[in-house]
Formats: C-alpha cells, sequence, structure tokens
C-alpha cells in the first residue's frame, strides 16, 4: 500500500512449444491482482517465465527476476 510509483508488474512466459504470451498487473495494491490469463497446456510442457517491475505502459523492463524454467505437472 501506498502512493503511486507508476511501475506495474509484468510476468512473461514462453511455453515450449506454444507462443510467447504475457499478463501485467498495471493497478499495483490498489484493487488486487491484475486480470488473470486462462491458458490450456498439457501435462508435461515445459515453460519459462520472468517477471519484472516496468516503468508505464511503455516503459522498459528493470528488476527482473531471472529465468526460471519448469514443466506443467497438473
Amino acid at each position: 500500500m501506498g502512493t503511486a510509483d507508476g511501475y506495474r508488474v509484468v510476468a512473461h512466459l514462453w511455453p515450449d512449444g506454444y507462443s510467447y504470451r504475457w499478463v501485467q498487473d498495471a493497478n499495483g495494491s490498489n484493487n488486487g491482482c491484475g486480470t488473470p490469463l486462462g491458458l490450456t497446456l498439457p501435462i508435461g510442457t515445459d515453460y519459462t517465465i520472468r517477471v519484472c517491475l516496468r516503468d508505464g505502459a511503455n516503459g522498459t523492463d528493470v528488476y527482473c527476476s531471472r529465468d526460471e524454467q519448469g514443466t506443467i505437472l497438473t
């Protein structure tokens, strides 16, 4: 909670064999999380995810996590 700072959270997702997707929450702690992205990926799909802050709607991603890799298990 606090005053607006202009940053938003952006999640980048690269599922193997599927197109790149991303979602963002531009409203911070004002009203909970942003709009969810529903994906139907089969069990066993490998993916890479990276989460960043973005300075404004068209800003540059900053303070990014390292790329994390995983596999859809359920």
